[in-house]
C-alpha cells in the first residue's frame, strides 16, 4: 500500500468534514427542510397574531399638493412676537399722535396769520380816492397867423383843421388861454379843472 502525501491527507480531511456536516444537516431536518430551530421559529411566528392592515387608510385620497404651502427650501419671515406686536402698536400710536399735533399746529398758525392780517387791514387807512384827471388834449398845434394883438392859433384834429383865438373854446371841452410864438397854452372849460393848463409846442 502506498503512503499518502500530506497534501492528499489534507484533502481527505476536508472531504470527511464536508460529509459529516452534510449528515448532521440531514439528521436535523427529517423532511429535508430547514433545521429544527428554524422550523420552531416559523411555528411561533405562525401561531402569533397577524398585524392588521388598515385598508381604509390606503384607500383614502392623498392630500393635494399646495404650492403656497410650507416649503422647506424657501425661507419665510417668522411671525412677530407679542413684544414686537406691542412695540408696533405703540409706534403707530406715537405716529398718530405726532400727526394730530402737526395738524393742530398748522391750524393754529393759519388762525394766527388770519388774525394778524385782519388786524393789519384794520389799522391800515383806506386808500385816498384818486382825483379825476382832465381829458387828454387831442389837438396838434401847427402855428398861428394874424396881427400880434389878435393872433389866431391853428390846430389839427385828425384830418380837420381848427382855428381859435385866445379865450375861445375848442370842442366845448378845451379853451385857448394864450397863444405864444412857438407854443400855445390850453385850459379846460370844466370848472373842476379851471386852474389846470397845459402848454403844447409846435408839431
Amino acid at each position: 500500500m502506498r503512503k499518502l502525501q500530506p497534501r492528499e491527507l489534507g484533502l481527505l480531511a476536508v472531504l470527511g468534514g464536508a460529509v459529516l456536516l452534510y449528515l448532521w444537516y440531514k439528521s436535523g431536518s427529517p423532511a429535508g427542510g430547514a433545521p429544527q430551530g428554524a422550523v420552531a421559529a416559523r411555528g411561533v411566528a405562525a401561531g402569533a397574531e397577524a398585524p392588521r392592515v388598515l385598508v381604509e387608510l390606503l384607500r383614502r385620497d392623498a392630500t393635494p399638493y399646495d404650492p403656497r404651502g410650507r416649503n422647506l427650501f424657501q425661507y419665510a419671515q417668522r411671525p412677530p412676537s407679542p413684544e414686537e406686536l406691542e412695540a408696533q402698536r405703540r409706534q403707530r400710536e406715537e405716529e398718530e399722535r405726532r400727526r394730530r399735533e402737526a395738524e393742530e399746529a398748522r391750524r393754529r398758525a393759519a388762525e394766527q396769520a388770519a388774525q394778524q392780517a385782519a388786524q393789519q387791514q384794520a389799522q391800515t387807512p383806506p386808500p385816498r380816492p384818486v382825483a379825476p384827471q382832465p381829458p387828454p388834449i387831442p389837438f396838434k398845434y401847427i402855428g398861428y397867423f394874424g396881427p400880434k394883438d389878435d393872433k389866431i392859433a391853428a390846430f389839427i384834429d385828425g384830418e380837420e383843421v381848427l382855428l381859435a383865438r385866445a379865450g375861445e373854446a375848442l370842442r366845448d371841452q378845451f379853451q385857448v388861454v394864450e397863444i405864444r410864438f412857438d407854443t400855445v397854452v390850453i385850459g379846460y372849460t370844466d370848472p373842476r379843472w379851471k386852474d389846470r393848463t397845459r402848454e403844447i409846442g409846435l408839431r
